[in-house]
């Protein structure tokens, strides 16, 4: 049950984050320029073959293919995007994370640096289970890949939703001030 929740998880982060940058990979070159850890003429092929990547490794563990070695590449593909937002953060260079393609836009920072390290220890723990699981009924990955597909198909709604919902609340614009009773008590005197 266990190895079934972390691969529909790291399946739905893997789908998302891959999802996130085909649809816009022109953003997530840009965003690779902008970190300067890969030379400017890769950012392009870059931005196409890690979201194509992403979804290939997301859709195997859906499935249950070759679950050792895929297990291994998810590993790998965390521990990579663990050492980027560690090489961001000590260079300071507050530099976009692309993480997540349009989706989610977010600097690189002590947060990117903690979910990259949980994303990685749930890999590690997903690939441990996997190591010493018996096969699975071709029926649970199914159930595994579905549930995956639902969290994106979530996240994927939702997320846009609650951004816009907490912009329009900074910017003032479903009715609620943002500024203080006291300031505006104190213009009108």
């Amino acid at each position: 049950m266990v190895l079934h929740v972390l691969s529909a998880y790291l399946c739905a982060v893997l789908l998302a984050s891959g999802l996130a940058k085909a649809v816009a990979p022109a953003e997530f070159a840009r965003a690779l320029e902008r970190q300067r850890l890969v030379p400017k003429s890769l950012a392009s092929p870059v931005s196409w073959i890690l979201p194509v990547a992403e979804i290939a490794i997301a859709l195997a563990v859906a499935f249950g293919v070759a679950r050792p070695l895929v297990s291994g590449m998810t590993v790998s593909l965390f521990a990579m995007f663990f050492a980027v937002a560690v090489l961001l953060v000590i260079q300071g260079k507050g530099a976009e994370c692309g993480c997540f393609g349009v989706i989610f836009r977010e600097k690189v920072d002590a947060a990117t640096l903690f979910r990259d390290a949980c994303f990685l220890a749930i890999a590690a723990t997903q690939l441990v289970l996997v190591l010493d699981a018996k096969p699975l009924p071709r029926a649970a990955n199914l159930v595994t890949g579905a549930l995956a597909v639902a969290i994106v198909v979530w996240v994927v709604l939702a997320v846009p939703m609650l951004r816009k919902l907490l912009w329009q609340r900074r910017e003032g614009k479903n009715g609620i001030s943002t500024t203080q009773p006291d300031a505006e008590a104190s213009v009108a005197s």
